[in-house]
């Protein structure tokens, strides 16, 4: 007798996916290599786990509590496991031989390949000789005076807040500096983000982007593609502003081919296009097409708006809310810098202990980038934590979680400078030791480390340490713990998504 005549067709299907639903169970819990590796059941099952926390913006902070409360090794998907711990983090990211995930690939604009999201060692080290002459110190000397034009504009905002005697929101403010001084150093014109007070249309799109970006690393392709063809508003205009922030980046290139090109100086001044358009590679020989021109352009000012501002803003409110480093840190800059009117240099804020402390523990404790950077598992397999992984398994750190291991940093969430310095023979030092350097990615670490850190160390040394001789500054009326709460997406942001401060003028 046929099945159907017995049992209905209603009652074979769903004892079919029963039998399915069952049989996946029994693969993903008993018959993984992985099923002996610890972690939230759910994850085992399903990245449903790991893609809800991303949409909560706690990803992070989701790993981080399963690190507490399983060991340094967790599961965190069918196929997808973290680490926490020094020895792991040197063997993932020191070199080429765990590539970057596919996911990774997917981050990127209009499927434009850049240097962050190609994964071929050869391709990356060919990028890398092309753009690392843009950070070599040569070039950063030249950077400092546009630097200190653009701080200049960034007072005159402080200014107007003291003198209206009205909070001042620093989220957008230094997202808005760290645009402007992108325009002034590297391409040698003003984008006036600064002086409108407004994100300008490139910032509303980069703003977008970054959503894309976010949901084509966590969705499976065919998934955005599909989202991507919905005629809902506000998913086309995430369409069209990848589109326009590549029209953007074109244009940069057009109006410097219009000046002539030349040897990288526009008035004067250091200019990343130029040193883009005429570099060659020392090896092959061979110059950036146009379409990577165009996607290096972007993605760098991408980069160097949101991760600078962020850490500004977060070292801003560490500053604001512990009043005694504030003041530790004034009374050192003033000994250093007497001169109200000088601007020091990177090298000789460099010298300072207790700044650079500041700093360290400001991208300690509030990493700009502290999400999850999957890597996949070479052939043969891998061990780490005791665990055997095979061939194809994603596996990667995230500096949110190595920043909060109490065995390296005690007492993790309280921000305390103290923890990098140490005093030799009477002369306080910043602590370096293999325990603390061996944890410490603010920057990533190893052969794809954030290339920008140079430009990124340069504007933060420079507008702390000139802030702080300038203006004290507290936390604004409506500036609480809770709307301080850190959360991610991509970047660390304040849940209140704002960093509301109360500045006045210090009497030097």
């Amino acid at each position: 007798m046929p099945l159907f005549a017995t049992y209905g067709p209603t009652t074979v299907a769903l004892t079919a996916g029963a039998f399915f639903l069952v049989a996946h169970i029994v693969r993903r819990f008993f018959l993984s290599p992985l099923r002996k590796i610890p972690g939230p059941k759910l994850a085992a099952l399903t990245d449903i786990w790991l893609i809800w926390n991303t949409i909560q913006s706690r990803s992070a902070a989701a790993i981080n509590e399963a690190f507490n409360e399983y060991g340094p090794i967790v599961r965190i998907g069918p196929n997808a496991v973290a680490v926490r711990g020094p020895k792991d983090l040197k063997e993932i990211y020191t070199t080429h031989k765990y590539r970057k995930d596919a996911r990774v690939t997917r981050a990127r604009l209009h499927d434009l390949q850049n240097i962050t999201s190609v994964t071929e060692p050869a391709a990356h080290g060919r990028m890398r000789r092309l753009t690392n002459p843009l950070f070599a110190s040569d070039s950063l000397r030249s950077l400092e005076q546009p630097l200190v034009t653009t701080l200049e504009k960034l007072f005159g905002v402080l200014d107007d807040s003291i003198s209206c005697g009205r909070a001042l929101d620093m989220w957008p403010v230094n997202r808005h500096f760290a645009f402007d001084i992108l325009g002034e150093a590297a391409f040698g014109r003003d984008f006036g983000a600064l002086a409108s007070g407004k994100n300008p249309q490139f910032m509303v799109d980069m703003d977008l982007a970054v959503t894309a970006i976010a949901m084509k690393m966590s969705v499976p392709p065919w998934v955005y593609a599909a989202l991507r063809k919905v005629p809902v508003h506000s998913l086309r205009n995430i369409v069209q502003a990848e589109e326009r922030l590549l029209e953007f980046g074109q244009n940069l290139i057009r109006e410097y081919e219009k000046g002539g090109g030349g040897s990288g100086e526009e008035k004067g001044r250091y200019n990343m296009i130029a040193h883009l358009y005429d570099s060659t590679d020392p090896v092959t020989g061979t110059s950036m097409s146009e379409e990577m021109l165009v996607s290096m352009c972007v993605t760098y000012i991408i980069a160097g708006t949101d991760t600078t501002g962020t850490t500004l803003s977060w070292l801003m409110w560490a500053l604001a809310s512990h009043p005694h480093v504030y003041d530790t840190l004034r009374a050192e800059l003033i000994a250093a810098f007497p001169d109200p009117g000088a601007f020091p240099d990177l090298a000789s804020l460099r010298k300072l202990p207790y700044l650079t402390a500041v700093i360290k523990e400001a991208l300690r404790r509030y990493p700009a980038t502290p999400i999850y950077l999957p890597r996949v598992v070479p052939e043969g397999g891998a061990v780490h934590q005791g665990h055997y992984l095979p061939a194809g398994t994603t596996i990667g750190c995230l500096s949110y979680a190595m920043h909060r291991d109490e065995e390296f940093f005690p007492n993790p969430e309280v921000y305390d400078p103290s923890r990098w310095l140490e005093e030799v023979d009477g002369v306080l030092k910043v602590k370096n030791t293999p325990e603390l350097t061996a944890s410490y990615m603010p920057w990533s670490t190893g052969v794809r480390s954030c290339q920008g850190q140079p430009f990124a160390e340069l504007e933060i040394y420079t507008v702390i340490a000139n802030l702080v001789r300038r203006y004290k500054f507290k936390p604004g009326p409506h500036a609480t713990h809770q709307t301080m709460k850190d959360v991610d997406l991509l970047i660390l942001k304040p849940k209140g998504h704002k960093v509301e401060l109360v500045f006045e003028k210090n009497p030097y």
